[in-house]
């Protein structure tokens, strides 16, 4: 799995100094998605990749973490390990999303606009739960992975 870093991590580091390490800068030879559908932009108008990778994710991250360090530790790991696959999601999904796009026109074909249009339905969905899971606001996502770790401690 890539790992990408986030301020989510700095706001989380107080579970594990090791935490931190996981989430290193990578190298500046991964390539990142430069855009999404629908005129949704992951950087700002003429700025460039390495000024603005994903200033949402970290935004978000920085609002949250009052709220999240005064969660016990166990929560705190949930939302850092949750947090990291829906980032990873996102990512993986704007990918797709930019191999959608013809080169030549920068458009999506009609054949393919039906996949883009669910694939950034889910990325919208993928951000708010992002965002609930940094904030420290309540999360469905966190609420099903503490169900099904429920359900998986009663069998």
């Amino acid at each position: 799995m890539t790992r990408y870093s986030c301020g989510l991590v700095c706001a989380l580091a107080m579970v594990t100094p090791d935490v931190a390490s996981c989430f290193a800068p990578q190298p500046a030879s991964l390539s990142r998605p430069t855009a999404m559908v629908a005129g949704t932009t992951l950087f700002a108008e003429g700025e460039s990749e390495s000024e603005g990778q994903f200033n949402w994710l970290e935004e978000w991250a920085m609002q949250g973490k009052d709220a999240v360090a005064l969660m016990k530790v166990q929560e705190r790991t949930q939302r850092v390990m949750l947090a990291q696959m829906t980032e990873d999601r996102i990512y993986e999904i704007t990918k797709l999303l930019d191999a959608m796009v013809d080169e030549a026109t920068g458009e999506i074909s009609e054949s393919d606009l039906p996949k883009a249009k669910e694939l950034a339905v889910q990325t919208r969905n993928l951000q708010k739960e992002y965002k609930d899971l940094v904030t420290g606001e309540p999360s469905t996502l966190l609420d099903t992975f503490q169900n099904l770790k429920l359900g998986e401690e009663d069998e």
